[in-house]
């Protein structure tokens, strides 16, 4: 996916990249009358690198210079240059680029443009992310619970970064006594899971070895390994692996050589010594025991030897093991997917969090007048090119209390009132987002004190400095400390920087009480109707405006007394803005934004003259002997048929015989 970093905001996603950092290139603040956004940061290797303009470029101009060289990059790039829209021009690869390097890149304005000679080119750069590849085997697998011959053995492979999936494939070897097994995969993620399945795999009287042997050297990884896995001798039936999952749920899967006896009542073969409750569930070999509460320390897992396989074969031996169990890792997350707040008390913005002691707000507001420019890259939820649009109003670290007491360890649901941190404007949209560093963590780590008494303030960092020009905004995290191995660690600085920069807990909210719907027919004219969200009462007296794509306004009417009014239109409409007061409400008009229809019939019939009718029954089906009650209703909105203006109707049978005409 391609990313744009604009010129009065840079936000880079951070990934583990070689310790190679360049000077970065300055920006010449000229350039912001001429490019509103170009890619720089950290990018996939399957990203396209992208120029986009202030001002739309003719289409004439735009197939003159098609063929020119106006992208120049070091280390040196292949590629073809594209229009994607009146603005916006992109240079394709041919291949992907190579993982973990910065490039230095040139676009000639100046070939575009008629520009002063110092805006001439516009130098930038970018760095692709280092590639790395993470094995995970989950046990053999019987292929059939009644001949345990043929075993299968699955996992996954994951990359820190696109791959694709052809040398994805040549990654992964697997052997049993030197001959090469077959492996079957499926790929997913955008490129980054890729699933395996090793078939075929014989399982004979004697103990016999899987030889696993991966190189991620052909997707640019410097990871490379072995694993030997054991393929226990029929009738062998024994425990083979063990993991443990801590998020969000949190279990233990045991995988045994021989599918396990589904009939068995499993309570008391397979618990914990410390008697707490667990659920079990049976997968053919694999057995997931579910903790029905969460635990936190060691406990000790027992799997009595009287367990049974598929065949009734008892275990050879039964097993004893001590499993950690982990808290929570810390973490927020929003409550519900509504956007916008009724004004009755306050404005309320709910989240959960889970391990922390604070968190950190921050509020962009979305000016009024930009709203239609925002919703022209943007749904509801969205928050693409929010420097063009608005403005950081609030950065504020809040401390995470409550008037009971409570378990910080498990989810909470907590509240703010933004209205006692910002005073709200009319029209105006407001993105709110809630992030969270290590200083803020109540997750307990090895050799760690964390200390609740003290908070680090929430420093301000260059980002602000990206809302005034492009001098200041270019700028990166801490990515030389970021190993994307330990990205779902707490304990390492890694998993804040991914969850900051991969952050969920980011919402638009409008405060409004105006509740709109839009109905579009055959074009020819659009029915709206607003209510009160507070009292769901019509609200008469609004004022409806609806523009197109480039915001000009097409028409405006008000409300009735119904709170409904009908708009005719001639062309197609982007946006709609309903003003009553100081209330404000949008609604985008777009076929992408309308509510789904694929799943009932609704093509009908058009209706050439303007009379159409309906006929309908009592029932569906009758039975011989039954009567038939029918009835018709017209519709002759134009009213072109006198009143009492007969209709003629005809009955057929099955056998399309004229049975009856009135």
């Amino acid at each position: 996916m391609k990313k744009f970093t604009f010129l009065l905001l840079l936000v880079i996603t951070i990934l583990s990249c070689k310790d190679t950092r360049k000077e970065i290139p300055k920006i010449d603040s000229g350039f912001t009358n001429y490019i509103s956004g170009f890619t720089t940061g950290v990018i996939s290797v399957n990203s396209n690198i992208s120029i986009r303009l202030m001002a739309e470029v003719s289409e004439s101009l735009r197939e003159e210079i098609i063929d020119q060289e106006l992208f120049e990059f070091k280390p040196l790039i292949k590629g073809s240059i594209v229009w994607v829209d009146k603005r916006t021009i992109e240079f394709r690869p041919e291949e992907i680029l190579t993982p973990g390097t910065i490039y230095n890149g040139k676009f000639h304005l100046s070939k575009l443009l008629d520009v002063p000679k110092h805006l001439k080119s516009l130098e930038f750069q970018f760095q692709t992310m280092q590639q790395a590849v993470f094995m995970n085997f989950e046990g053999l697998k019987s292929i059939d619970e009644e001949s345990l011959q043929w075993q299968q053995l699955k996992g996954s492979l994951k990359t820190a970064d696109y791959a694709d999936m052809e040398s994805v494939e040549k990654i992964l070897e697997a052997f049993q006594n030197k001959k090469s097994l077959k492996i079957n995969w499926s790929h997913g993620n955008k490129g980054k899971t890729h699933e395996f399945s090793v078939d075929s795999i014989f399982r004979s009287e004697q103990k016999e070895e899987i030889l696993l042997k991966w190189n991620g050297k052909i997707i640019g990884s410097e990871d490379r390994g072995e694993e030997i896995i054991d393929i226990p001798p029929l009738g062998d039936f024994k425990l083979m692996n063990l993991q443990v999952t801590q998020q969000p749920d949190q279990f233990v899967s045991l995988y045994f050589s021989d599918p396990v006896n589904r009939n068995q009542d499993l309570r008391g073969l397979i618990y914990l010594e410390s008697g707490e409750s667990v659920k079990l569930e049976i997968n053919g070999s694999q057995v997931k025991v579910y903790t029905t509460v969460r635990l936190q320390g060691t406990h000790t897992l027992i799997v009595d030897e009287a367990l049974r396989n598929s065949l009734d074969y008892g275990l050879v031996d039964g097993y004893k093991r001590d499993i950690v169990f982990t808290s929570i890792n810390p973490d927020v997350s929003l409550i519900g997917d509504g956007i916008i707040l009724p004004g009755s008390n306050g404005l309320i913005f709910p989240f959960k969090a889970v391990n922390l002691r604070a968190v950190n707000v921050k509020i962009i507001k979305i000016f009024e007048k930009n709203v239609a420019q925002f919703f022209q890259v943007n749904q509801y939820s969205g928050n693409r090119e929010m420097s063009r649009v608005g403005r950081i109003i609030l950065k504020k670290e809040i401390a995470l209390i409550s008037d009971k007491a409570i378990d910080y360890g498990n989810w909470n649901i907590f509240s703010l009132d933004l209205s006692n941190f910002i005073e709200t404007e009319p029209g105006a949209i407001y993105n709110v987002s809630i992030t969270f560093n290590r200083s803020q963590s109540l997750y307990h780590c090895p050799g760690e004190i964390n200390d609740e008494d003290e908070l680090i303030p929430y420093k301000e960092d260059r980002e602000l400095n990206g809302y005034d020009g492009p001098s200041g905004g270019y700028y990166y995290y801490d990515y030389e400390n970021y190993v994307w191995r330990d990205r779902d660690d707490p304990c390492t600085d890694s998993y804040f920087i991914y969850k900051k920069n991969n952050n969920d807990a980011t919402r638009n909210v409008l405060a409004s009480d105006l509740g709109i719907i839009a109905k579009g027919g055959n074009g020819t004219d659009l029915f709206i109707a607003v209510t009160n969200l507070l009292s769901a009462e019509p609200m008469s007296g609004v004022r409806v405006e609806v523009y197109n794509y480039q915001n000009q306004l097409m028409v405006e009417k008000v409300t009735d007394n119904k709170g409904m009014v009908n708009i005719p239109l001639d062309r197609k409409p982007f946006l709609l803005v309903a003003k009553q007061g100081s209330q404000r409400g949008y609604l985008r008009l777009d076929d992408g934004s309308a509510l789904s229809m694929s799943m009932f019939n609704v093509g009908g019939n058009k209706n050439i003259r303007g009379v159409k009718g309906f006929l309908y029954g009592e029932r569906g089906v009758w039975r011989p002997g039954d009567s038939l009650y029918l009835t018709f209703i017209l519709e002759d909105k134009n009213k072109t048929l006198p009143e009492n203006h007969p209709v003629r109707f005809e009955l057929y049978t099955p056998e399309n015989q004229l049975y009856l005409k009135k």
